[in-house]
């Protein structure tokens, strides 16, 4: 359901593009759910047959739950996806990410979440928004406190240690990364 009135709208940065998934993006979000390297804090490549229903959950949108699919500003490269929707607890809204290994460490990820935390803050209206990433997932942990989101709790989920992230949407300043140290993946 793209045309709602729950979709949300383009968001650009400096470096990138971001919009609302369509059924033409397929293609990205096969590629990106099939990759191991992509996959690899996530259980691994998500099943063939769990795939349709993953890919058609991005083009749902509600009050809680937004998806936007991230292009460099130069030449429109798809290089991966940013949602925001309900966290498996039911109670709080979670961001995830998953992005290709030829954006990792380059500071794409880490622009377009803050992008998409701002639109959550501003127009969804969100009080506070958390993120789940492995334990063992450095990259996707720096990625984190760099949006200014501090750990709120550890659990044991996929048969591996997972680290919650939690961070207030009052408007408060976040601090701006530096360039070129961020990474890929996260539960998406």
């Amino acid at each position: 359901m793209l045309a709602g009135m729950y979709a949300p709208p383009c968001l650009h940065t400096d470096h990138l593009r971001l919009r609302p998934p369509t059924v033409e993006d397929r293609a990205l979000g096969e590629t990106l759910h099939r990759d191991p390297l992509v996959r690899q804090y996530l259980g691994g490549p998500t099943p063939e047959e769990h795939l349709p229903d993953v890919l058609a959950g991005y083009l749902t949108f509600s009050p809680r739950r937004a998806a936007w699919v991230v292009r460099l500003a130069d030449g429109g490269e798809a290089i991966g996806l940013v949602t925001v929707s309900e966290h498996k607890d039911g109670e709080d809204v979670e961001l995830s990410y998953l992005f290709a290994p030829s954006a990792w460490g380059q500071g794409y990820a880490t622009e377009a979440t803050r992008a998409v935390l701002d639109y959550g803050a501003a127009a969804m209206g969100l009080q506070r928004i958390i993120a789940e990433t492995q334990q063992a997932n450095a990259p996707s942990r720096r990625l984190l406190e760099r949006l200014g989101m501090t750990p709120r709790a550890s659990l044991i989920r996929f048969g591996a240690p997972q680290v919650i992230y939690e961070l207030p949407l009052d408007g408060a300043p976040r601090e701006r990364p530096e360039r070129g140290e961020e990474h890929h993946s996260h539960h998406v």
